[in-house]
């Protein structure tokens, strides 16, 4: 993009463009969006700007209208999305959609060291209870029971060869859990919390991103999002000092889930993980399915365990 482009882009946010900055690693999925990078106005304040498909600006919108919302709500520690001169947040240059955030420097996260870290794990524990207590809404419903059927049956007509292993997993999920399911509350989540989609300093949030996913779900589907993903990266910290366990203890400490919801925890893990194993399948991950596959079974040989441990 020649920088007369974003000259004309920044313009309409009041801004006066002064360089790109490319080698700078965005944190968050980069297919959030068709093309991003980072600008520099004249006054070397930093943004991410971002190009984005026609048929993302419905969802686009929405998560700005919500990350406001977590703002008026005192939760600031989630991205600000610039206005333009026109007072819309999603501009149309040329035919193409873009917004403007403003960029949050943070430090990265080194895999799988963090997974010792309790701080981290008190300070994401912090910003859940956060959002449980807000009682933000989100307007929209997600129901891991029937995304669970559904990837299921995708797996069925396109990759039949992983058929037998997940619908074992869903045929598990049958049988309890999602008997269960409409007992156990729904509140607002982020909808892909986890330690990589938060910008740190040190143990602090600077800003929690991505909420692509966001839902009113099961109350502690970002709890389990977050164990699930922390815990394949080594499953004997489910059950060891360091941020899961410090995570779930703070957690335990705020009562702002229900008891339902904790008796239920290891299997909506589980569920939580479909949304991976979709991901899997779709870049023909062979290594991270069978892994997928593996921590299924760890997770329910072990589920008395980790509900001992934790009083669930």
């Amino acid at each position: 993009m020649e920088n007369i482009e974003y000259n004309r882009i920044l313009k309409n946010y009041n801004l006066i463009f002064k360089k790109s900055l490319p080698e700078i690693n965005l944190q968050g999925s980069p297919e959030r969006c068709v093309y991003r990078v980072c600008v520099k106005d004249e006054n070397n304040k930093l943004y991410i700007l971002e190009k984005i498909l026609p048929a993302q600006l419905k969802r686009k919108q929405e998560i700005i209208n919500i990350v406001q919302e977590l703002r008026k709500k005192k939760i600031n520690k989630v991205p600000i999305f610039l206005k333009s001169q026109d007072n819309n947040h999603i501009i149309n240059h040329k035919g193409q959609y873009w917004q403007l955030s403003e960029y949050t420097h943070g430090m990265p996260v080194i895999q799988p060291d963090y997974l010792q870290d309790s701080e981290k794990g008190k300070r994401l524990a912090e910003f859940l209870i956060m959002l449980k207590k807000s009682k933000i809404k989100a307007g929209s419903t997600f129901s891991i029971k029937d995304y669970v059927s559904k990837i299921t049956s995708d797996i069925e007509r396109h990759d039949h060869k992983y058929y037998y292993d997940f619908s074992k997993i869903k045929e598990y999920l049958e049988s309890g859990f999602f008997k269960n399911y409409d007992e156990i509350p729904v509140s607002f989540n982020h909808g892909d919390f986890h330690p990589l989609n938060v910008i740190w300093k040190k143990d602090e949030i600077k800003a929690v991103i991505d909420f692509e996913f966001f839902s009113d779900t099961l109350e502690m589907y970002d709890a389990a999002n977050l164990v699930g993903c922390a815990g394949i990266e080594n499953p004997a910290f489910l059950m060891k000092e360091g941020l899961i366990n410090k995570f779930i203890q703070r957690i335990q400490k705020a009562h702002i889930y229900s008891p339902v919801s904790y008796h239920n925890f290891v299997d909506l893990i589980i569920a939580s993980r479909f949304g991976w194993i979709s991901e899997w399948l779709r870049k023909q991950d062979k290594e991270m399915l069978q892994l997928e596959k593996d921590y299924f079974y760890l997770l329910v040989k072990n589920k008395k365990k980790i509900n001992k441990y934790y009083g669930f």
